[in-house]
């Protein structure tokens, strides 16, 4: 549901300027009869000439905005920054807020999202039909959704949870793998989210970690005021402890309870720097989405930028894996078909194992044939996903905000809950392991999916939540509600290995 906001605008648009490629107008503008999505086989078509990107951002410069710095990525876009006026006065552009409903932690939010005013779609704009003008287009960005002084020792709540790093190891078979010296050592992990905080945990546990790299107007790269990325890199190091962690902080865009989201365009931006490094990561993960239904989704709120950064992360032989969302919320690009999308399953006190409700399942209808999941984590289940005990920021949103239902402090530095936002730094972490067990499999995305979906424990009982609230119950083989069932760390090193000899 859309309606129209009296918000008031944030003092900063961020922003997306759209530059031409080929003999076409931008990648929004075509095929606009029948949409066409991008994957690593055909990104190259859709990348430009860089002296024709350095016009773009020279242009934006000499007019007062904020733009990203150069690299060698032929992305057809840059990421922007000014003021509403700024826009107005370069562009002739009206931007507006439009409040759309959502699905977030679980609860009916309703979210604040920046649009052009009398423009279809709402957001992106069309700038010139001039061939000589360096910028086409201008996209604006939708807000993404969470899917979710410290001390180092985490709280013991009286109910059945999962401790990290133990408990979520041994339980994912990760652990019989860390005896055998397979710890994911030298693999490098690029996580999307927050930011990262370096938690007592942490530096107990001698955690290996990068300096944070901050998007074009993120900020204080040693805080996460909102505590999801760094408890989500927990499970990533619980899975594979030798990792090399790569956080990346995104940038966050207005919503209408005052709370700051990471934007889609903050995440294309992220993914356009990770693959840029120097020392680019073998495998990119991120713990949130985007509740896109259907191509004109994609077209209005920035995701065909998304779309292509993640082609082209795939095509350099990075392995992408993303969230598939909560509680019936879709989480794009979690169904891009070169993304690996993370489901969620259960497992008791007794190990039994069953789908959880807390994790959304759904056939794409941007991509034919894709659903989501792929594969599947431990999650938690509904109502709240409280399952796995996670370092957070001493008094962060996370801390506060779960410590009406976790039976922790709110300034204690630990929180309790999971989500897909759990299962896709898991995934992660068992890629890092096979990687590291054969070095072969670093640049093959394709070859690291084939071993997770062959070594996955079917899950046959449970059901996931479709985006209509309904659940979807598991079954033998693979499923709509778990894919192709939990990964097994175990398993999948051995086949890793496996292949190595043969």
């Amino acid at each position: 549901m859309i309606s129209s906001s009296q918000t008031e605008l944030p003092k900063t648009i961020y922003a997306e300027a759209v530059v031409p490629f080929g003999n076409e107008d931008t990648i929004y503008d075509i095929n606009n009869k029948e949409y066409s999505y991008v994957t690593q086989q055909s990104v190259n078509e859709y990348l430009v000439d860089s002296n024709e990107v350095e016009k773009a951002r020279t242009f934006l410069r000499e007019k007062g905005f904020k733009v990203s710095d150069s690299d060698n990525s032929k992305l057809p876009y840059l990421f922007v920054a000014g003021s509403p006026q700024r826009f107005k006065q370069t562009f002739g552009l009206e931007i507006r807020t439009r409040e759309v409903s959502n699905v977030s932690l679980g609860k009916d939010v309703t979210v604040t999202h920046l649009v052009f005013d009398n423009q279809e779609p709402y957001g992106y704009a069309k700038i010139s039909t001039d061939n000589t003008h360096p910028i086409k287009g201008i996209t604006l960005s939708a807000p993404g959704i969470l899917f979710q002084a410290a001390s180092g020792t985490p709280p013991n709540p009286n109910y059945f949870h999962l401790k990290l790093p133990t408990d979520l190891a041994s339980r994912l078979g990760a652990e019989t793998v860390h005896d055998n010296n397979i710890t994911g050592k030298n693999i490098r992990v690029a996580m999307i989210d927050t930011g990262h905080f370096l938690h007592p945990f942490f530096v107990q546990k001698g955690y290996i970690r990068k300096d944070v790299i901050l998007t074009s107007l993120a900020t204080d790269p040693n805080k996460d005021d909102h505590g999801h990325g760094t408890a989500h890199s927990a499970n990533l190091y619980a899975i594979a402890p030798g990792v090399t962690l790569i956080p990346i902080k995104a940038t966050p865009t207005i919503s209408s309870n005052n709370e700051t989201k990471d934007s889609i365009l903050a995440t294309t931006e992220a993914l356009k720097i990770a693959t840029n490094l120097d020392s680019p990561p073998d495998i990119i993960t991120c713990s949130w989405g985007f509740n896109f239904e259907n191509p004109n989704d994609i077209l209005n709120f920035g995701g065909k930028s998304l779309e292509v950064a993640i082609a082209a992360a795939a095509s350099k032989g990075i392995v992408v894996i993303f969230s598939g969302g909560n509680t019936g919320s879709r989480g794009f690009p979690a169904d891009h078909p070169d993304v690996i999308a993370a489901g969620g399953v259960y497992m008791d006190e007794n190990g039994t194992l069953a789908a959880s409700n807390y994790a959304t399942t759904y056939d794409s209808k941007i991509y034919p044939g894709r659903s989501v999941p792929d594969l599947c984590g431990l999650v938690g289940l509904k109502p709240s996903g409280r399952y796995l005990t996670l370092p957070v920021p001493a008094g962060s949103k996370m801390d506060q905000d779960y410590s009406i239902f976790d039976e922790t402090d709110p300034d204690d530095g630990w929180a309790v809950f999971s989500g897909t936002s759990a299962a896709a730094p898991q995934i992660a972490g068992v890629v890092a392991l096979m990687m590291q067990s054969n070095p072969a499999l670093k640049g093959d995305p394709s070859g690291v999916k084939d071993i997770l979906i062959e070594t996955a424990v079917d899950v046959q009982t449970g059901s996931a939540t479709l985006p209509d609230g309904n659940p979807k119950a598991a079954k033998a083989g693979q499923d709509l509600a778990t894919g192709h069932g939990l990964v097994n760390a175990f398993a999948a090193v051995r086949k890793a290995q496996i292949r190595i000899s043969a």
